[in-house]
């Protein structure tokens, strides 16, 4: 792989793990600060469980970005995680999380190239 497409990509993969970082960071704010005031009890679990679910796969989310995917290619390893990016992009879009799951998918699509 090309050294400035190899560049973008890891950049790509980068910046998509600290915006899902970022989300995830907000989704825990809004949590709190949303919890303590909806008065109506069954609202308050209904938002409480999407809540939840939703800082929970934010933190999956940040790991695979950052954990995996990210020090993987920054290693210059983008052979063995060529299909981790695919599935997790494609995951990423299908549970919500579209911005980084559309930059993952670019930068898997620069690694193929």
């Amino acid at each position: 792989m090309g050294g400035s497409k190899a560049h973008t990509a890891v950049l790509l993969a980068g910046l998509a793990a600290i915006l899902e970082i970022i989300f995830t960071l907000v989704a825990i704010i809004g949590f709190l600060g949303l919890s303590s005031f909806v008065p109506i009890p069954g609202l308050a679990l209904l938002l409480g469980v999407v809540g939840f679910s939703s800082i929970v796969l934010g933190l999956v989310w940040s790991f695979v970005d950052y954990g995996v995917i990210y020090w993987e290619m920054k290693k210059g390893r983008f052979n063995s995680i060529s299909s981790v990016m695919l599935v997790a992009g494609v995951l990423q879009l299908a549970f919500g999380a579209t911005v980084p799951g559309v930059l993952i998918l670019l930068a898997w699509v620069l690694e193929q190239k």
